[in-house]
């Protein structure tokens, strides 16, 4: 056994300990120490990032539109203007433009830099949708019912899923979307804050299902 597989392996095995045992919590009320949402996304997060350093390692780019996104990322460290200097196609320029934030803070201009902002992209997208969830239970039920996008993250490794594409904004600005909505939800009283950001994210969010984020806002406000 090399050793990046028993890092893979190792990185496996307690993420689904963790999940097993955040399983077996909705049935034994006794204290986890997994109970603590730093301690729980902090494993989470570092089994997930175990799980992708071989494709974030690889020094090719996975797909056409990783490519693209990072060209133009990069040209928007020179020249941000989005309606003049990049064709954003479908994806729009606010997911370059995360990318490109990345390269003005110091991250090289290499494949790596795209797969890390993603897998930051994704932990913060589990973060939202956990907060999402709290608002109708505890820690553990939430976490819990997290299970399959934890599971998702991890395991789905096909080159579709780990590159950086033009989905990966608008799912992180959907499920804050879904926080925010989650509590409005609870809440006692409609906030307009709490509305007007809320629809700023869904509204802005270059999703390939087109109309589908609005029309789903729209439902669920009526």
């Amino acid at each position: 056994m090399t050793g990046q597989t028993a890092v893979l392996t190792i990185a496996a095995v307690v993420l689904i300990l963790v999940l097993v045992e955040r399983a077996r919590r909705m049935f034994g009320p006794r204290p986890s120490l997994f109970d603590r949402p730093a301690i729980f996304f902090l494993v989470v997060f570092g089994a997930i990032l175990a799980l992708r350093w071989p494709e974030i390692r690889f020094l090719q780019g996975i797909n056409l539109d990783e490519a693209q996104t990072f060209a133009q990322a990069m040209r928007f460290c020179a020249h941000p203007v989005p309606w003049r200097d990049v064709d954003g196609n479908t994806s729009g320029p606010f997911t370059s433009m995360l990318l490109s934030l990345a390269l003005r803070l110091g991250a090289p201009d290499a494949w790596p830099t795209a797969r890390v902002v993603l897998w930051a992209a994704n932990c913060l997208t589990l973060i939202f949708l956990y907060l999402a969830l709290r608002v109708f239970g505890t820690r553990s039920e939430a976490q819990f019912v997290l299970t399959p996008v934890i599971l998702f993250y991890a395991f789905a490794l096909d080159p579709n899923f780990t590159h950086y594409s033009n989905e990966t904004l608008p799912v992180l600005l959907l499920s804050a979307g879904f926080f925010i909505l989650a509590r409005e939800w609870g809440a006692s009283g409609p906030l307009r804050a709490r509305l007007f950001f809320l629809g700023m994210l869904v509204m802005d969010s270059p999703a390939r299902g087109g109309v589908a984020p609005r029309n789903l806002l729209a439902t669920l406000l009526k």
